[in-house]
């Protein structure tokens, strides 16, 4: 009988101890009852084109034609729409050395040092009303409050509410709404190299603490900083994470760094091959994380990469958007004058292959998440709980080749080695909590 009662207290004991355990998280694949699992789910370039422009399975549910708009959901997934390398993600579009950001004269970037030797940013960002008070993009009466989408900001622009939907992180268009690259927490936004923080960098592209304006680092003593304290309302205040722009030599070495920045990059070769640049990171809490790979260079020049555009746009029915087999050319320096040429979309764009390596505190290994498309810019949008480890790989399939403009790195020593950019962005979960976005192309890891 002794005996009995020692086995049944000792059982009890173990039950109790390994329900606490699991509790704690000690235990992988233990969880105590109630307990909700974290919702390890992405989206990416491929996931996206899996779906074959088949939409039965998504919701919000998507109408196959849409009445307030002359496009329908269909012609927003064409490789030669928004999520193609002529769209804003692609070489000629906000994010690429076209945009504000970069090494180039005409780049916004260039200047922000100067601007801030002048003292100009710092009185607009600790303006009442300025881009980091509750009444800026990073407030409650900005983009990033789910209550405004509808009612504020996309209603009174035209598009379709379906389309709309979407642009929530994990919709179909997701990775251009407020979660992603584009959004107020992206490069271009007021964290980023042109943001109006006032704050002063190191030759590295980190960001220093500055007097007057309250930053956080790592530790107290680390003169980097790495996030501000914003006003969300009157009486709330939230964090979040600079965006910094570094050089790729320090980026690809350091081994502390969260996920909100940007880099130039270049592939090495080694014989008739590229090689891949490996770019580590650490999620510093429960987040949306957002990795696109942007090509810094195109066989086309801008003016001709955008009549194109144009022309792809206004193709009849079916044909719009789609890659033509022909396009009228104009000349770089003359626009009225020009060609009709044979258009092949492989061999005019830099194509990269993504690839993230992520592993969970609780996951023994990493997983791997791939981006491989042929026709379309690279991304992954991915939810990952505090502490993950991530690491991106962007390697090179294949590069451009042009009949009137030399790849030789002897030669042009802009296109060659292959330029590209990475950019890396976090949002609240917050946002993702707000929707009911699913589908097929939203998939767990």
């Amino acid at each position: 009988m002794r005996h009995t009662l020692g086995l049944s207290h000792w059982a009890r004991t173990i039950k109790v101890f390994g329900l606490a355990l699991a509790v704690l998280g000690l235990i992988p694949g233990l969880s105590a009852p109630n307990a909700v699992a974290f919702d390890r789910s992405f989206t990416s370039t491929q996931t996206i084109e899996a779906l074959n422009r088949q939409l039965d399975e998504v919701s919000p549910a998507i109408s196959p034609v849409w009445a307030n708009d002359g496009l329908n959901a269909v012609d927003y997934l064409k490789p030669l729409s928004c999520l193609g390398e002529l769209g804003p993600l692609g070489p000629y579009g906000p994010l690429s050395q076209h945009g504000p950001v970069g090494k180039n004269l005409w780049n916004v970037s260039q200047h922000y040092d100067q601007a801030q030797s002048w003292g100009v940013l710092k009185p607009i960002a600790q303006s009442l009303r300025g881009p980091l008070s509750s009444e800026g993009p990073l407030g409650s009466r900005g983009i990033l409050n789910p209550q405004n989408w509808f009612t504020r900001y996309w209603r009174p622009s035209g598009f379709t509410t379906e389309f709309v939907a979407h642009l929530a992180p994990f919709g179909l268009w997701g990775i251009l709404g407020p979660s992603g690259p584009l959004g107020p927490l992206g490069p271009l936004g007021p964290l980023g190299p042109i943001g109006a923080h006032g704050l002063k960098r190191n030759a590295q592209g980190q960001w220093l603490k500055t007097a007057g304006q309250e930053c956080f680092g790592l530790t107290r003593s680390s003169p980097i900083c790495r996030a501000l304290e914003v006003s969300w309302s009157e009486d709330e205040k939230r964090q979040y994470e600079l965006v910094e722009y570094y050089t790729e030599e320090f980026a690809r070495t350091q081994n502390d760094n969260d996920t909100s920045f940007l880099v130039d990059g270049r592939l090495k070769s080694r014989g008739n091959k590229f090689e891949s640049d490996r770019y580590s990171m650490t999620a510093q809490s429960d987040q949306i994380v957002s990795v696109v790979v942007v090509a810094n260079t195109a066989a086309y020049f801008f003016n001709q990469a955008m009549a194109i555009l144009a022309e792809v746009a206004l193709a009849p029915g079916p044909r719009r958007f789609e890659i033509p087999s022909a396009v009228w050319v104009p000349n770089a320096l003359n626009p009225l004058i020009g060609a009709v040429l044979p258009y092949d979309h492989q061999a005019h764009f830099d194509n990269f292959d993504l690839e993230l390596k992520i592993q969970t505190p609780r996951s023994r290994q990493a997983v791997s998440l791939v981006s491989q498309s042929r026709e379309r810019v690279e991304w992954i949008q991915v939810k990952v709980p505090k502490g993950s480890q991530v690491q991106a790989i962007v390697s090179l399939k294949s590069a451009w080749q042009s009949p009137w403009v030399s790849r030789s790195c002897a030669v042009n020593a802009t296109a060659c080695p292959p330029p590209y950019r990475l950019i890396v962005t976090n949002a609240p979960l917050q946002l993702d909590e707000a929707t009911t976005v699913g589908g097929p192309h939203r998939q767990p890891y």
